[in-house]
């Protein structure tokens, strides 16, 4: 009889599903914590009077985004339930082709059909990535655990574009990668930790860090906010203006004494590895910079009589070509220069600014007005001139002739 009872016991364990009774609960992590939206409809966790957000880039199949969750759900519980911080979700679906995706969209679905679903959603999307569980029937079984309809889950889940909004902010502020936390101060600029002279702009932030700014007298001397170092290429010129191509960074070619350049590249955190050099009849000062996707040196060389000459700056820039012509008008002319199968170098000359933009034309791609810019050159009237007679650039017929400005 004990016998017989034993192997009932057993029998009765091996009816259970394997882990159905250690499934967490996706609800408790967020019970009680005010879920809201951005206006561009980012996710966001906590206190809407708490003094610092932070903001996460992730993608549910990202592996070291699903190694970091734990962290995300101990910040939770330490500062955003006690109201010390808020979180910010961002879907950043980079890792893969269909998963990263269609994951990101039924986490936003969730948060259609439940208010605040988008959170335990996000819990289970994680643990289903971690144990290598997405697939096909990812919607079905993200709706059980849900409570909520797999099949108005998986129809939103074709019409939804957050993840859209989330990777163009993402690219505009320099995410290069998931996951990836940046944080805000009470004034909502959005920027990257700064601490002890270098910015953490690669993986998640520790707890240690999180703890070092929640309680910083002052977080914004914590915060490096990048800036596109080609802003003056979309600033209309008007009266107002205060510093207009060619001017840049308050310094104009021809103009300004090259002594004092190097000083103010110094002062702004945002640049780095800042160095001199002399030689003979020249000096520059060269530098990288945290808000440029492109690691090559910029510079700013000086001219026989002690004043800035040529400022050359290279920066993918978070704006179109076409968004240049809108504020500095259309160009004087144009020179293009094949760059081998990988596409074709375009050189816009702006005559009256003295300005050089800079355009990359990928191989198969248009010449329009959405193609990127990818620097500038910034000179004096007089070189400008010496330019334009040595190169022979072709006069500016729009973007139709591109044949025409080849060499």
């Amino acid at each position: 009889m004990r016998q017989w009872l034993m192997w009932f016991g057993l029998a009765l364990l091996l009816a259970v599903p394997v882990g159905a009774q250690d499934t967490p609960d996706p609800f408790a992590p967020y019970e009680g914590i005010p879920a809201t939206r951005t206006e561009d409809g980012a996710f966001v966790l906590g206190d809407p009077d708490a003094p610092i957000t932070f903001v996460e880039f992730g993608d549910f199949m990202c592996p070291h985004c699903q190694n970091y969750h734990s962290v995300t759900e101990q910040f939770i519980a330490d500062y955003v339930r006690t109201g010390l911080a808020r979180f910010e979700y961002r879907l950043y679906p980079v890792v893969h082709p269909t998963y990263s995706s269609y994951t990101a969209q039924l986490a936003e679905c969730a948060d259609d059909q439940l208010m605040g679903g988008f959170w335990p959603a996000s819990n289970v999307l994680y643990r289903l990535a971690t144990a290598d569980q997405i697939g096909p029937s990812t919607a079905e079984n993200l709706a059980e655990e849900l409570g909520i309809s797999a099949e108005k889950l998986d129809t939103c889940a074709s019409e939804a574009r957050q993840f859209e909004v989330d990777l163009d902010l993402g690219e505009s502020i320099g995410v290069s990668g998931t996951p990836a936390t940046l944080f805000r101060t009470a004034d909502g600029e959005l920027g990257w930790a700064f601490i002890e002279g270098e910015m953490i702009n690669r993986g998640g932030l520790p707890l240690e860090i999180i703890e070092l700014i929640v309680n910083a007298d002052d977080p914004e001397s914590l915060l490096l906010v990048p800036r596109s170092m080609l802003a003056a290429l979309t600033e209309p010129v008007t009266e107002e203006t205060v510093c207009a191509a060619p001017c840049w960074f308050g310094i104009t070619p021809g103009e300004t004494e090259f002594a004092g350049v190097a000083d103010l590249i110094r002062a702004d955190s945002q640049f780095f590895e800042i160095s001199e050099e002399a030689t003979e009849g020249e000096r520059s000062v060269s530098w990288l910079s945290y808000g440029s996707t492109i690691n090559q040196p910029n510079f700013v060389l000086s001219d026989g009589d002690g004043l800035v000459d040529v400022i050359s700056i290279i920066e993918y820039a978070p704006f179109r070509l076409g968004e240049v012509v809108e504020a500095q008008g259309e160009p004087d002319f144009a020179l293009g220069f094949p760059d081998g199968e990988a596409g074709t170098v375009f050189y816009l000359f702006f005559e009256t600014e003295s300005t050089l933009v800079l355009s990359f034309i990928p191989a198969g791609e248009p010449f329009d007005a959405e193609s990127p810019v990818i620097g500038a050159q910034f000179i004096t009237p007089a070189r400008m001139s010496e330019l334009v007679a040595e190169t022979s650039p072709v006069s500016w017929t729009g973007y139709d002739g591109f044949d025409s400005y080849l060499p």
